[in-house]
């Protein structure tokens, strides 16, 4: 084998290798590593692929790129890769490669065509206050010292750097910096991590310091990694005769020194329980991959935290194989396993894959990275940090593409957050994130995402004109019960008075989560009832096993009876709700939005109004509201901040009674809205009068 400078090798087809027919291969993991070492033994190796034999301990191909949905505990990913446009060795294994999902094209055109079309990037890369945005705004905030420190380390030679950690070689002002944020939560470093490692990644990651901040470096499969990277090689190597063997627990590999030659005489593997042996002859390969970061991995779900009995120092079935290797080692040549794994609270990390439907939850996020997760296009772009926890759990958090699966439901999101430090407390749960539940792990994550069974208070809503002039969100409430642990019978006006349904449309919500495989699929129906007339309200519009829509007919008490099967059961879930009264039947309401027209050239607002009456056609044609308004420019200074009001047009206008749609009068250019050292136009309502 030899290297080159150029691409000359790249684009020709090798010779065909002499005695290769000859040969026999044995490939210990199925990583990444391990597929793509047998990929190449295939394509350029020219070996039958009947001769290459792959060994997997688990029942799933993939090592940590793995991704499955589990019976019991649903979605889980462990982790997953970030990639660059120089994966040269990646991407000339996937060019080869049949997409499984679009016929005629390559895994690698699938990701070129993906990412071209949707460009990788953040839009906040980390949060403060629960939410907002930390605004790094793509700044390293490195000192002198500590880029003086970083240029150093880049240049310093590796064997000046042994043994040593990152602290030792940078600066104490270099942890307060954007830069270590960003690296620290992308490659998952800790200050007592090799400094010759963080040299080796500034080397290799040197060409996208300038993309980091806001990952505009990187790109990502449509689904996650098994599924869109996994598979596909997985299906190019069966059908080249290749074979994956799985339940492979490899425990040994013999190798006898030979002259100058270490040959390998015998892989020891337990299967099935019973220890075996294949002898090997001196035509054999055999590709190992010692080591693995998700070794002796443990598993939590909702209602567990993860079991950690057997996580100790220095075990695992990697390592122990990588040591039996290095024992027969004479001067050290095999390398050293206990430098990676001899201590887990400085190695150790955990992961949380959460699945979510819930839409205060998806609101949050999408206020947070500007997108809608549901588009089937980049959302986060990356991690996103959480910096209130950096003393605590130090969180991390991402939602790539959606659905992450195939099987996913296209109303689901599924959020992969991940912590540095597991051994500390949380900001909100007291505990540390190891030994909490995923139910725990999300109230530290969210505040709270999950309802359990029990007593609940359900709010419904009006916005209200108070005495002078101003609006309130007046709230009605009922309390009730899950009567089945699992099950969640939500009956809400939307939680944001923007976002409140003011023609007594209301929403019933019928959610469902459970670790009983049984009720994996089910069906829901919701039927809505009168309790005064025993009238039963038709539903306007509904979303299959998860809302319904139902326009009220009159204020007063109703009731909400849902309906859940699996086929084989069913459960019936009741709630009486009362809508209440109003003080004053012939309060107007009103919310106030925008309209883009072209969102580069003109912006329009409308107002909607809404009459109780109204809504029941009670209301006199001859009724109407007096909408006062005021137009304003509000001019700001270099840095955004507000400086003066400039009044531009103040009137009144008067509207029918009923459901009415106004367009304000006054219109402008995107250009005139703001500019940096420009100002902004917007509607004040002064006051809304009913007549």
């Amino acid at each position: 084998m030899y290297y080159s400078a150029g691409t000359y090798e790249s684009f020709a087809h090798p010779e065909k290798p002499k005695d290769v027919d000859k040969k026999s291969a044995y490939i210990i993991g199925t990583g990444l590593a391990g597929l793509t070492a047998a990929f190449y033994l295939v394509r350029d190796g020219q070996m039958k692929g009947e001769h290459i034999h792959v060994f997997e301990k688990l029942d799933l191909a993939g090592g940590i790129c793995d991704g499955r949905k589990d019976i019991t505990k649903g979605f889980f990913m462990r982790g997953g890769r970030e990639m660059d446009n120089h994966f040269e060795v990646m991407w000339d294994t996937f060019r080869d490669v049949p997409s499984i999902e679009t016929p005629g094209i390559s895994v690698l055109d699938e990701y070129y065509w993906l990412n071209k079309h949707d460009p990788n990037y953040s839009l906040c890369r980390a949060s403060v206050n629960r939410g907002e945005d930390a605004h790094t705004d793509k700044q390293f905030k490195l000192d002198k010292d500590s880029a003086m420190a970083l240029s150093k380390l880049f240049m310093t030679p590796e064997k000046d750097l042994e043994d040593k950690k990152i602290s030792d070689v940078l600066p104490d002002s270099f942890w307060n910096t954007n830069f270590w944020l960003y690296w620290q939560t992308m490659f998952a470093f800790q200050r007592w991590s090799s400094a010759l490692e963080m040299k080796r990644y500034l080397c290799r990651y040197v060409h996208h310091i300038d993309g980091l901040p806001d990952f505009s470096a990187l790109r990502f499969t449509k689904y996650n990694q098994y599924e869109s990277m996994i598979l596909p090689l997985v299906k190019y190597l069966e059908s080249h005769g290749v074979h994956i063997e799985y339940g492979m627990d490899v425990r040994n590999v013999i190798i006898e020194t030979e002259g100058d030659k270490k040959v390998a005489r015998q892989i020891v593997y337990v299967k099935d329980g019973r220890e075996q042996t294949i002898d090997l002859i001196e035509d054999d390969l055999v590709f190992i991959t010692n080591g693995c970061c998700t070794d002796t991995s443990c598993y939590g779900d909702q209602t567990h935290a993860p079991d950690l009995s057997g996580v100790k120092n220095g075990a695992g079935e990697s390592w122990d194989m990588w040591k039996a290797i290095a024992a027969q080692a004479e001067h050290g040549e095999y390398g050293n396993p206990d430098a990676f794994c001899s201590d887990v609270d400085a190695t150790n990390w955990m992961s949380a894959t959460v699945a979510t439907s819930n839409q205060e939850i998806i609101r949050h996020v999408m206020s947070i990275c500007k997108r809608d997760p549901r588009s089937g296009k980049v959302t986060t772009g990356g991690i996103v940090t959480v910096k209130d926890s950096t003393d605590n759990w130090y969180l991390s958090w991402t939602i790539n593409r959606q659905p992450q699966f195939k099987s996913q439901d296209k109303n689901m999101v599924l959020v992969w957050l991940y912590s540095l430090n597991t051994n500390r407390e949380g900001n909100y749960v007291k505990k540390a994130m190891r030994d909490c539940t995923g139910e725990e792990v999300m109230r530290g994550k969210a505040g709270s995402c999950r309802l359990q069974p029990g007593e609940y208070t359900l709010h419904y809503g009006a916005a209200v004109r108070r005495e002078d002039g101003t609006f309130e969100c007046r709230y009605g409430t009922a309390d009730f019960e899950v009567t089945l642990p699992g099950f969640e019978l939500t009956m809400p006006i939307l939680s944001h008075p923007e976002d409140i349904d003011l023609s007594r449309t209301i929403v019933v919500r019928c959610s469902f989560e459970t670790d009983d495989a049984a009720w994996r699929n089910f069906s829901c129906s919701v039927e809505l009832v009168n309790l005064r007339t025993g009238e039963e309200i038709t539903h306007q519009s509904y979303t299959p096993n998860e809302r319904w829509a139902f326009r009220l007919t009159e204020r007063g008490a109703y009731r909400a009876v849902a309906t859940v099967s699996n086929g084989s059961e069913t459960l019936v879930i009741r709630k009486d709700f009362v809508l209440p009264e109003l003080t004053n039947p012939k309060d107007i309401y009103h919310t106030l939005n925008w309209r883009a027209i072209d969102f580069d050239k003109v912006i329009q607002y409308y107002i909607d109004f809404y009459s109780d009456e109204a809504c029941t056609e009670k209301l006199s044609l001859q009724h109407s509201a007096a909408c006062h308004y005021i137009v304003w420019r509000r001019h700001h200074d270099a840095e955004g901040n507000p400086t003066k009001n400039d009044k531009v047009m103040e009137d009144t206008v008067m509207l029918p009674a009923g459901v009415t749609t106004y367009n304000l009068p006054y219109t402008f250019e995107a250009k005139d809205y703001l500019t940096l050292h420009g100002y902004r136009y917007d509607y004040e309502i002064v006051g809304i009068e009913y007549r």
